[in-house]
């Protein structure tokens, strides 16, 4: 008999451990017994769980869509506080908040509420687990927290969670050269002014007279060449250029000529032997030129 009462009592343990093992785990799953709507209903996710353990357990669960995880944390930690809550602990790794409340003077009730935050896709699924150590609780209780909750977020709108921004373009590794100083060019040679050679000055013109009483003035050196005028007996002339007995000369006038040089002095400085009477008395001889 004894043994049976052990062993009945044994069963009674584990079978509450198993209830309150599925309690926990029923908090997780509880999103899959019922579909949400756009609309945040937490009555109809409401869900009533007893072990012999922890006595009754009220859940519910609303989900919100396009909602950041860390805005949901903190307007949830905020929540609880709203409605008279002291914040036992809380993680945001795990998005677990929990919070306890004591109401009532002469009997105090102590009600403890645990909130966790769960990411799913572009969603976020706040679960709320309360109990009572006494009295009643019903879907309306739980109902309030997330009344305070939406009114938390409508004080402050949602932001969506921006995009990480694109890094920018790496541009392309530029080396920068040696920077070549300017060149400084060369200075331009002045031009030297070679000046052009000076012709050398030419002799004076050798000037001589005429000898004969008169001779005649050719365009030309020779008889053949016409006579275009005369000098008189002791004319200047300037001699240019001789040419086989004749000299091109210049007279006074500037005019250039042609006459015989035997009819100058330059012609008489030497005696010529087959005029030996010519020499004698030059003026009354004719002059043939």
């Amino acid at each position: 008999m004894f043994r049976f009462s052990i062993w009945k009592y044994l069963l009674t343990f584990l079978l509450g451990l198993s209830v309150f093992a599925c309690s926990e785990l029923g908090f997780e799953t509880k999103k899959d017994a019922s579909e949400s709507t756009l609309v945040p209903d937490c009555k109809k996710n409401y869900a009533k769980e007893v072990t012999l353990l922890t006595g009754p357990v009220h859940k519910t669960w609303v989900r919100y869509d396009r909602l950041d995880a860390r805005k949901a944390f903190d307007t949830a930690a905020s929540s609880l506080q709203k409605m008279g809550y002291r914040l036992t602990s809380t993680d945001r790794e795990s998005g677990m908040i929990n919070g306890e409340m004591v109401s009532g003077a002469s009997q105090p009730n102590t009600y403890s509420t645990n909130v966790k935050i769960e990411k799913e896709g572009p969603s976020v699924i706040v679960y709320l687990s309360s109990k009572a150590s006494a009295g009643t609780m019903d879907a309306s209780n739980l109902c309030t927290f997330y009344a305070e909750f939406d009114r938390l977020l409508v004080a402050s709108p949602i932001q969506p969670k921006p995009e990480p921004p694109l890094p920018p373009p790496q541009k392309p590794l530029h080396i920068e050269k040696p920077a070549v100083p300017p060149r400084t060019p060369a200075p331009t040679p002045e031009p030297v002014s070679i000046p052009s050679p000076t012709p050398p000055a030419s002799p004076a013109p050798k000037v001589t007279q005429v000898i004969w009483s008169s001779v005649n003035l050719r365009e030309g050196p020779g008889m053949n060449y016409k006579v275009i005028g005369n000098a008189k007996k002791g004319t200047s002339l300037s001699i240019l250029e001789e040419n086989d007995g004749w000299l091109r000369v210049r007279l006074e006038d500037e005019k250039e000529v042609w006459v015989a040089k035997s009819a100058t002095a330059e012609g008489g400085k030497k005696s010529s032997p087959q005029s030996p009477a010519r020499k004698a008395n030059p003026s009354k001889i004719k002059s043939p030129m």
